[in-house]
Order: C-alpha cells, then structure tokens, then sequence
C-alpha cells in the first residue's frame, strides 16, 4: 500500500480507477495499514516505558540539582557583592557612610560627621 502526499492523491485514485481495484478494497487495506502501524507504535512505547520513566527521573533529579546550584551562585553573587562593597567603600573618620549593598548596586548616602 502507498500512502500518498494531497497533490499525489490524485495520481494514486486515478490510478487505482484505472486498474480496476475497488475503492472499498483500498481503502480497507490502507486502515488495515494504520491499525498495524498503530499496534506497532503502541508495542513500541510498552518496550520503552521503562527508559522513559528512567529517562523522566534523571531529569527531575538534574532539575534539582540545578536548583541547588542556583541557590548556591545566588549566595555566591550575594556574598561577592557585599565583598565589593566593603573594599571599594570603607569607612573614613571624615564622613559617615551609610550604604546599603545588594545585589543589583550599592546605594551609598554619605554625611559629615
């Protein structure tokens, strides 16, 4: 049985017209076609359930660890960050400093003593 593409089927009915084969007679054999492909597929995915659900865990187990090590560099940046802040702003007897550090800058307000 050939399956065809729209602009083939055309070709493939005329053809079919021509040598005399009934249309009930081709159309059975192409479902007959669809239902053994669909077995086919559905042994397919019994055969390889137990790799997908292997597959499914080794997935949420790497979702996981990435999550660990998301909130690890979050710490990382954090700890970075307020260690930048501390070496370029230090304390000087001549002003206060009042800054505030955080990830996404340094806030620094200063003010005579």
């Amino acid at each position: 049985m050939m399956i065809c593409l729209p602009e083939e089927c055309f070709h493939v009915v005329a053809n079919i017209l021509f040598e005399g084969t009934k249309l009930r007679a081709y159309t059975k054999g192409v479902e007959n076609n669809l239902r053994k492909v669909e077995l086919d597929s559905i042994q397919d995915y019994i055969k390889e359930s137990d790799n997908l659900v292997s597959l499914h865990d080794q997935i949420r187990e790497c979702d996981r660890i990435l999550s660990q090590m998301e909130t690890l560099l979050s710490g990382f940046q954090l700890h970075i960050s307020l260690s930048l802040c501390n070496d370029h702003f230090p304390f000087n007897g001549a002003l206060y400093y009042s800054m505030s550090c955080t990830t996404n800058g340094i806030l620094l307000r200063s003010r005579v003593s």
